[in-house]
């Protein structure tokens, strides 16, 4: 999810702010915010070893997942926090980053259609943009309807 977020973000600098990305833009940078996703996840993951909840077989008995099942303070806390800071806010900030690259190439298409001669190459830039926004925010809708039912399951278990 943070990965999602983290393209979901970029995506929204591209595409309303391409001046400014063009400057922030870089490899070094490319790779702070990889190794960044990658702390906050792997933060999350060590919790229930570190005593903060704890991993418990489930299902089929086949994988394991958090406890979110057994009715104690660390459980509850985890299961809410988890799901707060790793599902629910990432997933708002994600759309409302698409809604506004919405907004942007729809009042920028509009604009760029009245100076039809002059902006063609920009035209071709942003539907290029919107493509590639496009292909993320489906990435993200099925990745949002794969892991809800479970999100959801986990909140069941935790409401008792």
């Amino acid at each position: 999810m943070m990965t999602l977020l983290a393209i979901a973000v970029d995506r929204y600098v591209v595409i309303t702010k391409p001046l400014k990305s063009m400057q922030r833009t870089s490899k070094k940078r490319t790779v702070q915010v990889i190794v960044l996703v990658w702390i906050y996840s792997l933060m999350w993951s060590m919790a229930p070893l570190l005593g903060w909840s704890s991993y418990v077989p489930e299902g089929l008995m086949i994988s394991c997942t958090w406890d979110y099942v057994t009715s104690t303070a660390a459980n509850k806390s985890y299961t809410m926090m988890l799901c707060c800071c790793v599902f629910f806010i990432p997933l708002i900030v994600i759309f409302y980053c698409y809604l506004l690259m919405f907004l942007a190439i729809r009042s920028t298409s509009r604009k760029v259609q009245k100076l039809a001669s002059c902006g063609r190459q920009t035209l071709i830039s942003m539907k290029n943009e919107w493509k590639m926004a496009k292909i993320a925010f489906v990435i993200i809708v099925v990745y949002v309807l794969s892991w809800s039912p479970y999100a959801c399951v986990t909140l069941i278990a935790w409401a008792g």
